[in-house]
C-alpha cells in the first residue's frame, strides 16, 4: 500500500508509479494492487467536469453506486465551487475512514473521509 501514498500529479491520465491524474491512480491502484485492469478513460482531465458523468456513461454496466462505501470503493468528489453538483475528482476508499487520492499539484496522500465529506457526491463499486 505505501508505494501509492507519493505519486507525482501529472496532467497525462495515467504514468504509471511516476504520475498520475486522480483517475489514473485509482485505474493504476486497481491494476496493481487489486488485480482489476479497469478501462481508459477517453476524457482528459482538462474536461474534468465530464469526466466521471462520462466514464460511468461509457461502463455503467461494471459500476454500481452504493450508499456506503466498502474498502477500494471509489470516491466520488465534486470540486469545482462554480459546479458543486458535477463529479470531477475520484478518490480510493481505503477503509477505517481513509481516502487515497492526488489534487494538482499534489503528490498522491491519504486523508480522512471526513476532511472530503462536503464533496463527496457518491461511491461506486466495481462489478467483474
Amino acid at each position: 500500500m505505501k508505494k501509492f501514498i507519493g505519486v507525482p500529479f501529472s496532467d497525462q491520465q495515467n504514468q504509471g508509479f511516476s504520475g498520475a491524474n486522480c483517475y489514473g491512480l485509482v485505474k493504476l491502484f486497481y491494476r496493481e494492487y487489486l488485480g482489476i485492469d479497469i478501462p481508459e478513460l477517453r476524457v482528459h482531465s482538462d474536461h474534468s467536469n465530464k469526466v466521471w458523468a462520462t466514464y460511468l456513461r461509457e461502463i455503467n454496466d461494471n459500476w454500481k453506486t452504493v450508499k456506503e462505501p466498502k474498502i477500494y470503493d471509489v470516491v466520488a468528489m465534486a470540486q469545482d465551487k462554480k459546479h458543486p453538483r458535477i463529479v470531477q475528482h475520484v478518490g480510493i476508499y481505503l477503509g477505517n475512514g481513509k481516502v487515497l487520492h492526488t489534487l494538482s499539484k499534489i503528490n498522491s496522500h491519504i486523508v480522512s473521509l471526513e476532511s472530503v465529506k462536503h464533496s463527496i457526491k457518491g461511491f461506486h463499486r466495481w462489478q467483474s
